[in-house]
């Protein structure tokens, strides 16, 4: 299958991309729900932002067959939601121990997941056109 900037409609289960915000919206989950108060409304904000990146980067897919601007449109959406994302797991990484009063044993495995996502995080920006 030949690489594209913008391959054919439908396909995007096969897209890099994709995969990718699909592996960053699991992380983010599994983060989340393991690190997160349910009541934290920066909880809610992290699996939206994942999931609006994962989303788009299907919808504007979809569109492609009627519409390159409603595609590109949409993939900037998606590059929207994970810098969004990106910002918001920066700004709970920085100040997670403090914040949720974690033992050291879970900031260690929390700091090891979040670098996980911020890697993630970063490698998906790359694949969006700037």
């Amino acid at each position: 299958m030949a690489h594209t900037f913008l391959p054919g409609y439908g396909d995007y289960k096969h897209l890099r991309v994709y995969q990718v915000t699909e592996a960053i919206y699991d992380l983010t989950y599994h983060f989340a729900h393991r690190y997160l108060s349910s009541s934290d409304r920066t909880m809610d904000q992290m699996i939206q932002a994942a999931r609006s990146g994962k989303q788009n980067i299907a919808e504007g897919n979809l569109a492609s067959s009627t519409s390159s601007e409603t595609e590109i449109k949409l993939t900037n959406v998606a590059r929207a939601s994970l810098g969004e994302l990106s910002l918001i797991i920066r700004t709970t990484y920085a100040c997670a121990p403090f914040r949720y009063g974690m033992t050291h044993i879970r900031v260690t495995r929390a700091c090891a997941d979040m670098r996980a996502a911020m890697h993630l995080s970063r490698s998906i920006m790359s694949f969006l056109p700037k």
